[in-house]
């Protein structure tokens, strides 16, 4: 395993499905008379590609949508061991995405993004996980967003200097945060609560998340 984020992904992988393999540098995984990094098509390309790491926006399509078939989810497979195959007996995708046109894949790596309804956005949610109320995990969601500078909103404390202090926004689950109508994400991190004075930021104000009512200034 080459870092935390890969460690991460596979153990999240095999809490959704348990036989999914393990992959490392030091086994011959597929029994091909070489030790070398074997693979999983997650794309189904039928191909070897190059390392991917899926950033929030992605992971949100991912998870909740499947694999993509031309640029649409289709969910996963039910082979325990494969899920990222395109065998017909298939699970998801687990949310109803009626207009095509607002998944897009900016990065052109096959992972599309969601972009939100108002009319031109060109931006995606973002996405960052609380990782089951461990905490989100600051110095990597802070790179998800197209800026490579976001941070997780959070109401008091210091995530630079001890991560357990802070009070973030939906500390248990997930933020999931649009740019609004300017397309700006802004740089996130402390956001005091509603109900105390607030200086928003000019390219957050318009932002809508997941915690609050309409945008976070009103």
């Amino acid at each position: 395993m080459h870092s935390r984020i890969e460690q991460r992904t596979v153990d999240f992988f095999q809490r959704i499905w348990p036989q999914f393999p393990v992959l490392t540098c030091q086994v011959d995984e597929n029994a091909d008379g070489t030790v070398d990094r074997d693979w999983v098509d997650f794309n189904s390309n039928g191909k070897v590609d190059d390392e991917l790491d899926l950033d929030g926006a992605e992971c949100l399509v991912f998870f909740l949508g499947g694999i993509s078939d031309h640029g649409s989810p289709i969910g996963f497979g039910r082979d325990p061991k494969n899920p990222f195959s395109r065998g017909e007996k298939r699970e998801g995708p687990f949310f109803e995405l009626t207009d095509k046109s607002r998944l897009i894949d900016r990065d052109r790596d096959g992972f599309p993004e969601l972009i939100d309804t108002l009319d031109g956005q060109v931006n995606p949610y973002l996405y960052f996980s609380a990782y089951d109320g461990a905490g989100y995990s600051f110095h990597i969601d802070c790179e998800t967003a197209d800026n490579g500078a976001f941070e997780p909103y959070y109401m008091a404390g210091n995530p630079r200097l001890d991560r357990k202090q802070v009070k973030w926004y939906k500390p248990l689950s997930m933020q999931i945060i649009s740019p609004g109508k300017d397309g700006k994400y802004g740089a996130g991190g402390h956001l005091p609560p509603e109900n105390e004075p607030r200086t928003v930021p000019k390219d957050e104000r318009d932002n809508i998340t997941n915690f609050s009512v309409g945008r976070i200034e009103r």
